[in-house]
């Protein structure tokens, strides 16, 4: 064997043993990435500012601006089934039911907008 075909086959080797790599690693990676309910609050604007969400009976934190025109909120959960609610002060919050998991999917995005009927509303989409 001549050194040029020792050198070509060390390069060969070398990209095997890399790509071998990345997908063990994406394989191993794959399930661990969290399962995320993002809120997007666009709709109903200034006034879900603050809002508070719960899921599954727990306050989880409130929603806000991450930048100008960006009301976008994410929340990481467990795997299953969740209801959701945007709580604001004088409003109802109407909930909503999702589910997470391996046979679903791992990211939800929701609508949060005001309905100003009779009574004020929050509604999740």
């Amino acid at each position: 064997m001549s050194v040029q075909s020792l050198r070509s086959l060390r390069w060969r080797a070398a990209i095997m043993v890399l790509a071998a790599l990345i997908v063990v690693a994406w394989i191993l990676m794959s399930g661990r990435g969290g399962y995320l309910i993002q809120i997007d609050y666009s709709w109903g604007g200034e006034f879900l500012d603050s809002a508070v969400v719960v899921i599954n009976r727990d306050t989880v934190g409130v929603l806000h601006q991450y930048s100008p025109g960006q009301r976008v909120t994410g929340f990481q959960v467990e795997p299953g089934e969740h209801v959701v609610s945007v709580e604001v002060e004088g409003c109802e919050g109407r909930p909503d039911t999702v589910s997470l998991g391996p046979r679903e999917t791992r990211f939800v995005l929701l609508m949060a907008d005001v309905d100003d009927g009779y009574r004020c509303r929050v509604l999740l989409r």
